[in-house]
């Protein structure tokens, strides 16, 4: 999953500044496309729910609605990668949000 917004142009103090949505979040949603891709030519033995969302920078909107309304029962969804570029600069760091709370820790 990856969400597919950003917050675009904002006035701060009043001056005019743009938050371009290449690393927050047009990384993410390639990532997600291209894992759909791949997915799709060696389906994996269980099912995948790719999911995109949006209204991320407004407050979590789509994701909220998908918990909210889920396409299949929240208790039989194991696991969420959820690919966000944003934030760090430094392309060997990764931050997984949650692992201990699953036993995917030995995979990863």
């Amino acid at each position: 999953m990856a969400h597919r917004d950003h917050l675009g142009a904002r006035s701060i103090d009043g001056v005019k500044t743009i938050f371009n949505g290449a690393r927050d979040n047009a990384l993410g949603a390639a990532v997600v496309l291209a894992a759909a891709e791949s997915l799709a030519a060696m389906p994996p033995a269980r099912s995948i729910l790719v999911l995109a969302t949006t209204a991320e920078e407004e407050g979590m909107i789509g994701s909220r609605f998908f918990v909210e309304h889920p396409l299949v029962p929240l208790p039989k969804v194991v696991f969420v990668l959820n690919n966000d570029g944003a934030g760090v600069y430094e392309p060997t760091l990764w931050c997984l949000g949650g692992l201990e709370q699953t036993t995917v820790k030995p995979l990863v």
